[in-house]
């Protein structure tokens, strides 16, 4: 009963992010001319599909680095689906609560390998291990995010006014730059990405942590005791 109230409840997903206001209004302009028969699962797993056109634009753009457009175009098009999705499932009352869950944050992590991966391909041999990296602290920050609902039943999506949105948008940005640009400020731009990544969960893995404790000290010690603890 307790996962099943909090599934009820994802829809109140928390958190404020740049962008989000301006998806919001956007959002609210696009659902009135979907087709009925589009359902919610539809563009769940139209991720599959920009994973495939992104790990293509990003091996194709180790022969001409302009293929990066077909990787942005990817990153952009997961964008719309996976931002409208619960909206249709919501407004039409024909979403899958647990299914779309399951499926929708697996595939969001499938989703971010395809982009690591692609950025694999580009990478010097010798500073491909970031990679690595950066995909390992990615995936702290999904079992973070899990866990944190899990425990509380709040669905954290942005930090520090970083979500989603921002992180596919820095994406095409880069892209954008490594086209126009030279390729030698990929790695530069990726360490800087790494370390931003790094202090941004370490503050919220402190925050989280701080605000679990907080409940189970209250639930251990209720306020009318007179038990104390720094």
């Amino acid at each position: 009963m307790l996962f099943q109230k909090r599934f009820n409840k994802y829809s109140d997903k928390r958190g404020t992010w740049f962008l989000k206001s301006l998806e919001d209004a956007l959002v609210s302009k696009i659902l009135p001319h979907l087709p009925p028969w589009l359902e919610t699962y539809h563009l769940t797993l139209a991720t599959l599909f920009w994973i495939a056109l992104i790990l293509l634009g990003g091996y194709l753009a180790t022969e001409n680095i302009a293929y990066l457009w077909i990787m942005s175009l990817g990153v952009m098009g997961q964008y719309v689906t996976d931002r409208l999705d619960g909206e249709v499932g919501r407004i039409r009352n024909t979403g899958l609560i647990k299914w779309g869950f399951y499926m929708d944050h697996f595939l969001d992590y499938l989703f971010l390998c395809s982009i690591v991966i692609s950025y694999w391909f580009l990478t010097p041999y010798e500073y491909k291990y970031i990679l690595f990296v950066v995909l390992a602290i990615s995936a702290a920050y999904f079992v973070h995010i899990i866990l944190y609902f899990g425990v509380t039943g709040q669905f954290e999506m942005a930090n520090e006014g970083i979500g989603p949105s921002e992180i596919r948008i820095l994406v095409i940005v880069l892209n954008t730059m490594l086209i126009y640009l030279d390729r030698i400020i990929f790695v530069p731009l990726l360490l800087a990405f790494l370390s931003a990544n790094i202090v941004l969960l370490i503050v919220s893995i402190y925050r989280a942590q701080r605000k679990i404790w907080d409940i189970d000290m209250r639930a251990k010690y209720p306020p009318d005791t007179k038990h104390h603890v720094n």
